[in-house]
C-alpha cells in the first residue's frame, strides 16, 4: 500500500469522525446533545444490596435442523461493596425445527428443565435478515438472553426492597418473546420496589448525523466523574471514575437514575478495569465459557454414541472449516 493512498484514508476517516451532531438516537426517541445534561457524579451506596448478572454460552454442535448450546448464568450478590452470595444456573439448550400447520418453527427445551421458551418462527421479522429465515445461532443467542431474564425474575422474589439488579447489557426490547418477559420482569420489580439496570460495555448508538453517540459525548464531557441524563429517557450515560477514559451506556428501570449511577460509581474503583463496576467483571468471568471448556464438552458428545450422527448433520451444512484449515504457499 503506497503512502499517498494511506494518507487519503486517514484524512477521510478523520473528516467522518469530526462530524458534529445535536441528538443521540435511541430506538424510540432522541436525546438532545447539550452541555446542560451533564452533571457531576459522587460515588455513594444508595442501594445497599446490588446483584450483578451475566451469562455465557458455547455451541456444542450445530446444523440447520438441530443445535445444542451450553448456557451458564451467574449472579453475584453484594451487600455494601462486599460479596455475600453467588447464584449459578447451567443448562443445555436443545433447539430443533418443527413443522406446525405448514409453517416451520424452532422449538427449544432445556436440560435440566429449568427454563421454558416460546416457539420461534423461522420467519420471525425481528430476528431474520431481510428475505432470509432466522439462523439457528440467532435463536441460541436470543435464548441465552431469556435465560438471564429468568434468573433475574427468580432473584426479584428473594431480594429485599430497594435492592438493585444490574445486568451486563442494555434493557432494550428486540424481539417479541423478549417483550413479554421484560414486561413481566418490570412488573415484579416495581411491585417489590427493586431497580433494574443494564450497563453496556460497548454501544452502537448513533447520533442524528450518523456518528458515534459515545464519541460525541466524549468531546463535550467535563473533567472527572459525570452523568448525562434526560428525564424522559430510561437510557443515560456515565463516566464512573476520574482516571478512566471509558463512557458507559446505562439503562435504568425503576427509581431515581442518579441513585443508580452513584451506586455503580462506588463499585467502579478496581484497578483491573478502572471505571467499570467490579461486580460485572466478576459476573463476566464466572459466566464465561472459555474455548477449553467448550472443546471438552464437545468431545463428550463426539465420543458418545451420537458422534457419527452429529458429524453427519454438521457436514451437511458446514464445509467452511475445511477451507479455514488450509494454507497456501
Amino acid at each position: 500500500m503506497d503512502y499517498a493512498t494511506l494518507q487519503k484514508v486517514i484524512k477521510s476517516v478523520k473528516d467522518i469522525a469530526a462530524t458534529s451532531a445535536s441528538q443521540i438516537m435511541l430506538p424510540k426517541q432522541a436525546i438532545p446533545i447539550s452541555q446542560d445534561h451533564f452533571s457531576g457524579l459522587i460515588p455513594s451506596l444508595c442501594h445497599h444490596v446490588t446483584v450483578f448478572v451475566d451469562a455465557g454460552q458455547a455451541t456444542i454442535f450445530s446444523s440447520p435442523q438441530l443445535h445444542v448450546e451450553f448456557i451458564r448464568i451467574y449472579a453475584s450478590e453484594y451487600h455494601d461493596l462486599k460479596r455475600e452470595k453467588c447464584h449459578l444456573q447451567e443448562c443445555f439448550l436443545i433447539i430443533q425445527t418443527v413443522v406446525l400447520e405448514d409453517e416451520i418453527f424452532y422449538k427449544i427445551h432445556s436440560i435440566p428443565d429449568i427454563f421454558s421458551f416460546p416457539l420461534f418462527s423461522v420467519n420471525e421479522p425481528t430476528l431474520a435478515a431481510k428475505g432470509r429465515s432466522v439462523d439457528i445461532h440467532v435463536i441460541a443467542n436470543a435464548c441465552r438472553g431469556l435465560c438471564e431474564y429468568y434468573m433475574i425474575i427468580d432473584l426479584l422474589s428473594k431480594l429485599p426492597s430497594d435492592s438493585m439488579i444490574v445486568r451486563d447489557g442494555d434493557l432494550d426490547v428486540q424481539y417479541q418473546a423478549q417483550e413479554h418477559i421484560m414486561a413481566q420482569m418490570c412488573q415484579i420489580a416495581k411491585h417489590n420496589n427493586i431497580v433494574l439496570a443494564g450497563v453496556s460495555k460497548t454501544s452502537a448508538l448513533l447520533t442524528n448525523t450518523g456518528g458515534s453517540a459515545i464519541a460525541a459525548l466524549y468531546d463535550l464531557a467535563p473533567v472527572g466523574l459525570w452523568s448525562y441524563q434526560d428525564p424522559k429517557a430510561k437510557t443515560c450515560f456515565a463516566k464512573f471514575h476520574a482516571r478512566s477514559s471509558y463512557i458507559f451506556r446505562v439503562d435504568v428501570i425503576g427509581q431515581d437514575k442518579e441513585a443508580v449511577l452513584k451506586t455503580l460509581a462506588a463499585y467502579s474503583t478496581d484497578l483491573v478495569f478502572l471505571g467499570y463496576p467490579y461486580g460485572l467483571l466478576e459476573a463476566d468471568a464466572r459466566a464465561r465459557v472459555d474455548k477449553e471448556e467448550q472443546v471438552y464438552l464437545q468431545n463428550l458428545f463426539y465420543s458418545s454414541d451420537l458422534g457419527d450422527e452429529i458429524r453427519r448433520l454438521e457436514h451437511a451444512s458446514n464445509a467452511h472449516s475445511v477451507l479455514d484449515s488450509m494454507r497456501y504457499s
